[in-house]
């Protein structure tokens, strides 16, 4: 596989190529740019990928930005957010390729943020850092046709306030993941790049 990524998902990539990749999945309505300043941040360390929602929402004939999936953030609905996944999906298997030890560190906040527990969840084994600020597993989840993989003590940082987080944490725990909490945004960037792989 090339390292060149052909999906139809558009991403800007910085930072040096045989570091561990972070993707940055932005909010409802925002853009590639949402998390730029964490990509800044990160990227003379790590492969720094922002990737924008396919979606496009329009107020009259402005963009008002981007978006992953349709309906409420925690129940979501099912057919665009498995379009979501699905070219997520390959652009993560894409980046875990070619990445040194074939794992990458998922980065997402609200809507992004749901849509990469989601994506670790069934890719453990292609994560090595995840990260969701103010994105919780959604309520309607059980009906979702995933196969939910246990993860064997993966790091997890959720950013936000803890009660937010409870049934998430629960969940993550009961699948093997190492939850840990925090409130503030600042402690992102530090978290990903304490451990080297």
């Amino acid at each position: 596989m090339t390292d060149a990524y052909r999906g139809p998902l558009i991403t800007w990539t910085e930072g040096p190529a045989d570091t561990t990749p972070v993707l940055l999945l932005h909010d409802r309505y925002k853009d590639q740019d949402e998390l730029q300043a964490l990509g800044d941040t990160l990227k003379a360390a790590r492969r720094v990928i922002r990737v924008r929602g396919a979606r496009t929402q329009m107020e009259d004939t402005y963009i008002k930005g981007y978006y992953w999936f349709y309906g409420p953030i925690e129940r979501p609905e099912l057919s665009t957010l498995g379009d979501a996944l699905y070219h997520l999906q390959n652009l993560v298997l894409h980046l875990s390729s070619t990445a040194p030890e074939g794992r990458i560190s998922l980065v997402g906040k609200g809507e992004g943020g749901v849509v990469a527990l989601l994506l670790a969840m069934v890719w453990p084994d292609r994560i090595h850092r995840l990260v969701s600020i103010d994105g919780v597993l959604p309520d309607n989840r059980d009906s979702f046709p995933l196969d939910i993989r246990q993860a064997t003590g993966l790091p997890a940082l959720l950013i936000g306030e803890p009660a937010q987080f409870a049934d998430t944490t629960t969940f993550l725990d009961d699948h093997g993941w190492s939850v840990e909490t925090d409130e503030k945004v600042d402690a992102v960037a530090p978290w990903l790049l304490s451990d080297q792989l």
